[in-house]
């Protein structure tokens, strides 16, 4: 079975129920204008939004699609995430029907293509070649082509092939921020509006919390309804503080932690200078307590991927870089997961 067969836009996600802010406005916009304009040729295509998990990056694209849809009848869209591209580029090759799929795609007028960064992570070569001649067609024919990463286009050169690279320079390129306080409360508000829910909890939750990814905030949500309902509790602030504080996997804590205290267990622990971790040099000894540096300050801390990077003289695609390159030797890696346990230990007190 092929995912691109089933590759319709999600049809819950829309610019009606996407809250609007500083952060994300001009990528909404640009989606907007890209339907508006979709006969004309235009200085930004492809339109790439760059942003970290949860910024949005998802909604926004499906959202173009059905912006589309409600415009033009018998347009042909396409949302597909680039993990299930790469499953049908290999599913094609073993069945011979790499035509097949092309062919699919070259009938679009508009391409949603999500996570382009799954390429880098999965190194698929053949995958990148064959996006690309996709691309191209549409390209040339004047379709347009909506494309998201994790990963800013600097980032995105270490693994993607330089003719894409070339492509994705050449139109708009948009990076979603991070949330200020108005948008996460009207973001949480919207998502609790058939709750009772008061402004003073959801306060509360955003202060305790700190994070940019909205899914984190959802999930403690959801988290008190689900035990409001099985206790029969009303949901107050009371209770709200106490399943919090219960919770071990939020991040409260991070009002005590500090990168520059995560920094200083990790050189320690290695038994290396701090100064090494911290200054831009690629020394054998140093690549690895740094990643796992970075990592713990994503994890345990409340600071923006931004200000995690000035801890450690990184950009942000740097930091998301090596946050995900640790999670995942933690799942292949049983040394590397016993020293992230064995530091998280040390840096977190119950």
């Amino acid at each position: 079975m092929y995912y691109y067969l089933e590759s319709q836009v999600l049809e819950h996600y829309t610019f009606d129920n996407l809250i609007e802010g500083r952060t994300n406005s001009a990528a909404i916009i640009a989606g907007k204008t890209i339907v508006n304009d979709l006969k004309k040729q235009i200085p930004y295509n492809p339109l790439l939004i760059v942003g970290d998990y949860g910024s949005g990056k998802t909604h926004i694209l499906n959202a173009i699609g059905n912006y589309a849809k409600q415009k033009y009848k018998n347009i042909n869209i396409a949302y597909i995430r680039g993990d299930l591209f790469i499953n049908d580029v290999i599913e094609a090759i073993k069945n011979k029907e790499i035509e097949k799929l092309e062919n699919f795609y070259k009938k679009l007028d508009i391409l949603l293509f999500d996570d382009i960064h799954k390429f880098i992570e999965q190194n698929t070569s053949l995958a990148q070649d064959i996006f690309f001649n996709i691309y191209e067609y549409l390209y040339n024919k004047n379709k347009k082509i909506v494309i998201s990463s994790l990963y800013d286009i600097n980032k995105l050169k270490e693994g993607l092939k330089d003719r894409i690279i070339s492509r994705l320079s050449s139109g708009l390129i948009i990076k979603i921020g991070d949330f200020d306080y108005e948008i996460i409360m009207a973001i949480l508000r919207k998502k609790t509006e058939k709750i009772e829910i008061s402004n003073d909890i959801l306060d509360y939750i955003i202060k305790t919390l700190k994070t940019n990814n909205i899914r984190n905030y959802e999930g403690i949500i959801n988290k008190i309804i689900s035990f409001s309902i099985g206790t029969k509790k009303e949901i107050n602030l009371e209770l709200v503080k106490d399943i919090i504080n219960k919770d071990k996997t939020i991040k409260k804590i991070s009002n005590i932690i500090t990168p520059d205290e995560i920094i200083d267990v990790v050189s320690k622990f290695f038994k290396i200078n701090k100064r090494l971790i911290i200054e831009k040099n690629r020394r054998k000894e140093v690549i690895i307590p740094r990643k796992i540096a970075i990592y713990l300050s994503t994890e345990l801390t409340n600071y923006s991927l931004e200000s995690i990077g000035k801890f450690f003289n990184r950009d942000h695609a740097t930091v998301i870089y090596s946050r995900d390159e640790i999670k995942k030797l933690i799942n292949t890696d049983e040394t590397i997961k016993e020293i992230v346990n064995k530091l998280k230990k040390m840096l977190i007190t119950d």
